[in-house]
């Protein structure tokens, strides 16, 4: 976890190729293309990553720094949304108060976050590739914005900030966790820093100190981008009821959908006291104390208990709710980002009230400094939350709920029009909700590419919570598996601990599945997977409608790597006989006995033990510790290196050999 001028087999130079260097050999790269390296810095023009209209088209709304997939800029009196479109892949600028579409521009990618610059650029993070485009406003209504450059990053761009000062800008990079810093006047990448797995949101404070939230494991990166420092804040905490066992109370629980993060500054004090001037006498009015602001960093996300073998369950994928708090149960994290410490220590028990209807996805927030109001955009209900940012938990602070289009991935606050601003990704709609009187308006938003009726079915049950049909505890199938990933979790069962898998690009022609379920279909999979969460079970057409769905979810996008490692990684891998249970890298052998007889693994309900275990699709391996059907192993180092594994040939490899098949493995 240190800068890496050199990571990912090249070095900055191979990340950065600027204008000047354009025409000697900078060529433009697809999304997902296989690469040595990390692919070049490519300029559309020969006027760089800078302003060409410098006066031009809208500009940024506020002080707002960090990235979102809706924007808000201003041109003259016209508020202006910029929206990410994913299923269009396609940036739309949107008059907000007339409810018009005013243009766009299609990019090359599935677009995740927008950032609009101080002098009206916007940068786009796209997921699904390796960069990040800078857009500028043209100011003409036939193509208001135009591709200035695009600039080569670590794979999967996420989040996006800029400090306050103006002197950094930092993207995130979901699958080859990563932070890199970027030159704030010709945004060429300047660091690299390593992160924990799964990175996501991202802010800069006026210390330009990056706070990194991650999709799992429960934590906050600090980078101090100046220096090349990296830490971080642990977010787990524990359970508080009165009615709790100690050994549940006792156990720090995981987290898990931690997408965003915001910095709220609150008002303590300000209050007048009362106190007797004189024993006995009246009491006498004392002056009020100056208030006070506080300022700190708040994290949406799900507290997760998922049990452990010290505490046996018969229930599946975690202990049942413990004294009013279930396995999973959403709060927002308070850290100090002074101290870098958290300020939360335990999620609270609920009402029964609470416990339906939750914000189990939490997946944007934004702040309004002038009512001191949080407000989380929340996937599964796709509503957003109007939250108390001074409580000690605001999600158990609710002040009003808004319902907004399916698939509520970003939010915008304007504080001079008193609005916020929702992107709906799943059927194309922008909200524009009315923070005076919570007035909802809805704006449609052009739709060319239209997902058919079974996978658009299938992706809102997949990220629909509250479901009793799919599971008695509300949870949804993207609260273990994250827009296709896993959540890094081991989960205990009546069968013993299983490990998450991932989805994404690994069910097509992978039968059978499950650890030792043995369905032949994906379809059987889903109904016996919701069976086991307590679901009372979906129709025919809506498991075929949730397969078709999955099936078509795209891989990530290949990780940049040392060519010459991998293929001394590919050639160990073949010569040490991984190929006899991992015939295709893509496409997994099933069955196959891995031989655990030190773990307990289940039985089939006649005493015997199983251990014949399905062997795991390779692709995108590198993304989804731990390893093992129970998590044993937290990096594929580890795995590769226990002697004592009944796996293969591993006992013999030698060092070398687990150096290059790790690298290779991080590959595919």
């Amino acid at each position: 976890m240190e800068s890496v001028r050199a990571g990912w087999g090249i070095g900055l130079a191979g990340l950065m190729c600027v204008a000047a260097g354009a025409a000697a050999g900078c060529g433009s790269a697809a999304p997902g293309d296989r690469a040595a390296g990390a692919k070049p810095f490519v300029t559309a023009s020969a006027g760089g990553c800078g302003r060409v209209r410098p006066a031009a088209g809208p500009t940024r709304e506020g002080e707002v720094l960090q990235g979102s997939s809706v924007a808000l800029a201003r041109n003259g009196k016209t508020l202006v949304a910029y929206v990410a479109d994913q299923d269009e892949r396609r940036i739309n600028l949107v008059d907000v108060h007339k409810g018009e579409v005013l243009g766009g521009l299609a990019v090359e990618g599935t677009p995740e976050q927008l950032l609009v610059l101080a002098d009206g650029r916007v940068l786009v993070s796209l997921i699904d590739t390796s960069h990040v485009d800078v857009l500028e406003p043209t100011g003409e209504a036939a193509s208001p914005l135009e591709l200035r450059c695009r600039l080569a990053l670590p794979a999967g761009p996420f989040g996006l900030a800029a400090s306050p000062s103006g002197d950094a800008i930092v993207v995130t990079s979901a699958y080859d966790a990563a932070l890199t810093v970027l030159d704030p006047v010709t945004l060429a990448p300047q660091k690299v820093f390593r992160l924990p797995r799964s990175p996501r949101g991202v802010l800069l404070d006026d210390r330009s100190r990056a706070f990194v939230t991650h999709l799992v494991g429960g934590k906050l990166s600090v980078v101090g981008p100046s220096i090349g420092l990296v830490s971080s804040v642990d977010l787990r905490v524990r359970a508080s009821s009165q009615e709790g066992e100690p050994s549940d109370l006792a156990t720090l629980r995981a987290g898990s959908q931690a997408f965003a993060l915001v910095s709220v500054e609150v008002t303590r004090g300000g209050r007048a006291a009362e106190k007797p001037d004189v024993e006995g006498q009246a009491p006498v009015a004392q002056p009020a104390p100056a208030p006070q602001k506080s300022r700190r960093l708040v994290v949406p996300m799900v507290s997760v208990d998922p049990g452990d073998r010290g505490r046996p369950t018969q229930f599946y994928y975690g202990p049942p709710p413990l004294a009013g708090i279930p396995k999973q149960t959403p709060m927002v994290m308070i850290v100090d980002p002074v101290a870098e410490k958290p300020m939360s220590t335990h999620v609270l028990a609920t009402t029964g009230e609470f416990r339906s209807d939750e914000c189990l996805l939490p997946r944007a927030a934004a702040f309004r400094a002038s009512s001191e109001r949080l407000y989380v955009a929340c996937l599964g209900v796709d509503r957003v939350l109007e939250l108390d940012a001074r409580a000690a938990d605001p999600m158990r602070a609710p002040i009003r709920r808004f319902d907004v289009a399916p698939g509520p991935t970003g939010i915008a606050i304007s504080e001079a029009d008193g609005l916020a601003v929702v992107a709906g990704q799943f059927d194309g709609r922008l909200a524009r909700i009315s923070l005076s009187d919570g007035a909802v308006a809805l704006i449609e938003l052009p739709r060319t590419h239209v997902m058919n009726e079974a996978d658009r079915l299938g992706r809102e049950l997949f990220y629909r919570t509250d479901d009793k049909r799919i599971a008695a505890d509300g949870v949804a199938c993207a609260s273990c598996h994250p827009d296709g990933g896993d959540d890094g979790i081991t989960w205990s069962t009546p069968e013993g601990p299983r490990n998450t898998l991932m989805l994404a690009g690994r069910v097509t022609g992978t039968a059978p599945y499950g650890w030792t379920r043995g369905e032949l279909t994906l379809d059987g999979y889903i109904a016996d997977t919701t069976r086991r969460l307590g679901g009372t079970r979906l129709g025919g057409d809506e498991l075929a409608s949730l397969a078709s769905y999955l099936k078509k979810l795209p891989r990530p996008p290949l990780k940049a790597s040392d060519r010459e490692g991998v293929e001394r990684g590919h050639r160990a891998f073949v010569s040490r006989g991984c190929v006899s249970c991992h015939t295709d890298f893509e496409i997994a052998v099933p069955d196959q006995d891995i031989g655990s007889p030190s773990q307990d693994v289940g039985s089939k309900g006649d005493g015997d033990w199983v251990k014949a275990f399905d062997t795991p699709s390779l692709t995108g391996v590198g993304l989804s510790a731990p390893y093992y059907h129970d998590g044993r192993y937290r990096s594929l180092q580890e795995l590769l290196s226990d002697t004592r594994s009944g796996m293969g040939a591993i006992s013999e490899l030698t060092p070398d050999d687990r150096t290059s098949i790790g690298m290779f493995l991080e590959s595919l």
